[in-house]
Order: structure tokens, then sequence, then C-alpha cells
């Protein structure tokens, strides 16, 4: 069976490049709100962890405590590679991007059959191990953590992370984990329409979310942190962009007119994660910057723009940024890769024939111009 997409013939919705492709029941936006199967992500930010969205978004239902215990136990059995294997990925070449990187890896992967959880258990340790590489860094992958946020954090430092610091990380995971049918999750699941496996359609997704203009947006955020240093410079900083015309990431969503409620949630992490480290002159930058693009452009701070403000806190080179948003993203891209085969439809994609052109084939010694 094939569903068919063709460009919505409303102006309102095209104005802003949206289209209804696909039914799902895994996360939708509805007045600007975020729910995860119907759980507002406000809720689960306050009451939740990743793990346990991660089994919400599978399964369909929030879990039960010995579902989730099993569910930790596997993070300390599952997150784990050989070793020469590994180093076999990182002496392919120097990878200076994460994706790129993760692309390689899942590349070599075996797709045996009910891999989809493995991959995403593997992507963790995968991520460290590209980032102890380039920081050229001997530290040995560990298993003996309960989240996967405390795993990923331990495994990159030489001491470990305060629990403040694991659970900033925890809470992004969450807010990152699914985004109804955003471009790369839309992009894994027409490739998983086409009976594509798994690892090929994550990386269709992965070779998506890349982009500046999705999720590699966190990295050029970092980036101008890195460059502006303090809020006094903020305003200099913007006007020197916009007489360039530079675009400024990590502002303005197209489905989110009156803020993204995502971006909410990790400003109030940024804000007590940059308390706990004394460290509240990121803090007062990127609160510099929300207020001079709302009142210059009327455009508030996505998604990406706190997420690189936390990630910069937790000390995340610039270049991590879109890997962790990769990591994260993996939990609903196992659910919907499920969800787009529970059907089996492939999904055909129709242009728009604005000018309704037709013409006759001249023959090459017939053409003047």
């Amino acid at each position: 069976m094939t569903v068919e997409l063709s460009l919505c013939q409303n102006k309102d919705v095209m104005e802003f490049g949206e289209i209804q492709a696909a039914p799902t029941q895994i996360s939708n936006i509805r007045e600007g709100k975020l729910r995860y199967r119907g759980i507002l992500l406000e809720d689960l930010v306050s009451q939740s962890s990743f793990e346990e969205v991660v089994l919400l978004l599978w399964n369909g239902k929030l879990p039960l405590a010995a579902e989730l215990k099993e569910f930790s136990n596997q993070i300390q059995g599952e997150c784990g590679l050989d070793s020469d294997w590994l180093r076999k990925i990182l002496n392919l070449r120097n990878f200076e991007s994460a994706i790129d990187f993760l692309i390689a890896a899942l590349s070599l992967v075996s797709t045996g059959k009910n891999s989809n959880h493995k991959i995403f258990f593997q992507l963790p340790p995968l991520l460290a191990a590209w980032e102890n590489n380039f920081q050229k860094k001997n530290l040995g992958l560990l298993s003996k953590n309960s989240s996967i946020a405390a795993y990923f954090l331990n495994s990159i430092r030489e001491s470990n992370a305060s629990d403040l610091e694991i659970v900033a990380l925890d809470k992004t995971m969450l807010i990152h984990a699914d985004h109804e049918l955003n471009i790369s999750t839309f992009g894994l699941r027409l490739a998983a329409s086409t009976g594509s496996d798994f690892v090929s359609s994550v990386i269709a997704a992965l070779g998506i979310l890349k982009g500046p203009l999705h999720g590699g947006a966190s990295e050029w955020v970092m980036k101008t942190f890195d460059q502006v240093k303090d809020k006094k410079h903020v305003s200099a900083f913007l006007d020197q962009a916009f007489k360039n015309k530079e675009k400024i990431m990590g502002f303005g969503h197209l489905l989110y007119k009156n803020g993204d409620p995502r971006a909410k949630a990790l400003k109030n992490i940024a804000k007590n994660l940059s308390a706990h480290l004394n460290r509240q002159v990121d803090f007062e930058m990127a609160e510099a910057f929300e207020s001079e693009m709302l009142k210059r452009k009327n455009l508030h701070p996505n998604i990406d723009f706190y997420s690189g403000c936390v990630y910069r806190l937790l000390g995340f080179r610039s270049e991590l940024g879109p890997g962790v948003f990769a990591m994260s993203r993996m939990a609903g891209w196992v659910a919907h890769y499920e969800e787009q085969n529970s059907d089996r439809r492939i999904v055909l994609a129709r242009g728009l024939d604005e000018k309704k052109r037709e013409d006759v084939y001249i023959p090459l010694s017939q053409r003047t111009s």
C-alpha cells in the first residue's frame, strides 16, 4: 500500500512549510504544547527520567517499577562495545564530526533480527569513545551506572559528575527524545517505509540531523557563546551579525510562534546548572541573547539555543552537541521505525506544479537560444 503526500493547498500552512504527512501516536504538538504519548512534556521533565520516557515512547505507557529496574539493568549490560572493533573504526580516519563518526560506525554494525534496541544502547559508548579519542584520553567505558546520562558523563570525565550535572543531562536528553514528525524522524520513516533495515534508516536520519538548520544548530550556538563570552558583548555581536545578514542560530521555530516549550524547560535547567557550577556569566549571556532577539526580531529561543547553553556548562565541546542530540533522539527513532513498519505502507511524496508548464521537444539542430 502507498501513502501519497502532496503539498498542502492551504496558504497559511504552506507559509510555514508544514505538511501533515502521516498518523503517529508517539508524540504530538497541539496548541503549542508537546506531548509524549499524550503526557505533557512539562510534567515529564518535572517528574520523570530519560529511561522512563524511553519505555513510554517504545511501549505506549509508563513502565511499572519492575520494568524500569529491568531496563536500568540493561544499561549496565548493553552499553558495551568490543574494544578491537572500536579501535578499527576510530583508526579509519580523523572524524571531526560526531555525526560523521556515528554514520561510519553504525554502517559497520550487524543488523541482526530485533537489533533496534541494541543499537539504542550502543550510541552512548560510541559517542563517548569518539570524544575520548578526539581528546586523546584513555578513559575506559564504564558499565556500573543506573542511567545513560551518568554512564555518558562519567565515561568522558576523569572524575565522576555531580548528581545535579547528571540530572541536567538526563532531563536534557528527555526533552530531545522525540518531537513528532520532525525532519530527521520523517527521513527515518521514509526509509523505513521502503522496508529498509533499522540501521540504514537511522543513518538517513543522522544525515539530516547533521544540518545546521536542524540538530546541528546547537553546535553553532556553542561556538557563538565561545566567541561572545559575556553579556556585555551581545548587543555589539548582533549589530555586526545583522549588518552582515548572518542568521542567528537557536531562535525561531516553525511550529512554536509563542515560544518553544522545550526551550523553556531547558532554560530552567541551564539556570540551575549555572548556579551549581558558579558560572552565572554563561546563563546571563544566554538571557541577554534571548532579550535582544525578542526585542529586535520578535523571535523566541528554540531547543537548540538553551541546549547549547546546557552542553557548554557541562563542559562539552561544540562538536559534541549534535551527537548528544542523536543519542537522545534515538529513543524516538526506535519507536517511529516500529510504528512505521506496523502497517507496511510506503510513503510517496508529490510535488506542486505551480506553473503547470507544458512544452514540446525541439530537435537540437533547430534550437536557437
